[in-house]
């Protein structure tokens, strides 16, 4: 099986904070019920950084899925999203999924994977 990472840049809508911090706790429980996900994390922006960063997005999320059909993934979850299994939210601004695939895992999570 294939890894990859579903990578999400996302801000909230402009005075909707809370809505957003409020939702994104349910949508993050919402895809790790997907088969094939494995962990989720999130993450805000830290105010160190080693290089100036880009301010674009002040949140993100990632997800590790696992799966030999990544198109079928994808459209199994955007069939959950239009159905409303997967809600949306117009607390969300500027999201920007991407997956990524994995070409490298540290030793742990690669013996873990061939197990």
């Amino acid at each position: 099986m294939s890894r990859y990472l579903f990578v999400v840049h996302s801000n909230a809508a402009e005075g909707r904070e809370q809505d957003y911090l409020d939702f994104i706790g349910r949508h993050v429980d919402d895809i790790l019920a997907l088969p094939g996900v494995i962990w989720g994390r999130r993450g805000k922006v830290a105010v160190a950084q080693a290089r100036p960063a880009p301010h674009a997005h002040q949140y993100i999320t990632v997800f590790e899925v696992e799966t030999d059909d990544l198109q079928g993934f994808i459209d199994e979850m955007n069939s959950r999203v239009m159905s409303g299994h997967i809600p949306r939210s117009t607390s969300v601004a500027g999201a920007s999924p991407v997956f990524w695939e994995v070409l490298q895992m540290d030793p742990a999570s690669a013996a873990q994977a061939r197990a």
